[in-house]
């Protein structure tokens, strides 16, 4: 009996040296898990940003005789930036798990940049389906017989792209921090 104790002290004192050495504590291989399960689920909020992006680009070569085939750009976009949203959504919430945990404060960090690089990818998606409601809505004046007045078109989208582009590169500098941050966690 007493030899069964002292292998069982034994085994429990190597897991505790090795988990000691890989340097992982019960909750930060919990946040490295919920990290890669949010990575996981990411991967369709990129694809949907794809799609977005070749929808606004296919829409930035449309003539004004594409009414129809604006429309039907802005429904699609409609249904995108909403899958998006839901995509991001589960996203965020393998992040918000990362945040409840004790003892993790760089995967913390790593969560935070995270979730706040979502927020703005959801708006961004929302600008690129305002570039092209505005857009349809120009195409919409010409197919009703009005001329196309680029200075009020370029008045309406001027802010809308302004903001894209702040979003657009605070996404980017968000997402440097990130893989920066990954790095140093070595997830």
């Amino acid at each position: 009996m007493r030899n069964k104790a002292v292998i069982a002290a034994a085994v429990l004192s190597a897991l505790l040296v090795i988990s000691v050495l890989c340097g992982c504590s019960d909750s930060e291989r919990k946040a490295r898990r919920y990290i890669e399960n949010a990575r996981k689920k990411y991967k369709a909020v990129a694809q949907g940003l794809e799609e977005l992006k070749k929808l606004g680009e296919s829409s930035l070569n449309a003539t004004p005789e594409d009414v129809a085939a604006m429309k039907k750009n802005l429904v699609d976009m409609a249904a995108i930036v909403d899958e998006i949203n839901k995509s991001a959504q589960a996203v965020r919430s393998e992040f918000d798990k990362v945040l409840d945990l004790d003892g993790v404060g760089r995967y913390k960090e790593f969560a935070r940049i995270e979730n706040e690089k979502l927020g703005l990818v959801d708006k961004q998606a929302g600008l690129l389906k305002d570039l092209t409601a505005v857009a349809v809505k120009a195409m919409d004046a010409y197919a009703a017989g009005q001329s196309l007045d680029q200075a009020a078109i370029e008045n309406e989208t001027k802010p809308i792209k302004e903001e894209l582009g702040k979003v657009t590169g605070k996404i980017n500098e968000l997402s440097d921090e990130a893989t920066e941050l990954a790095e140093e966690l070595n997830i």
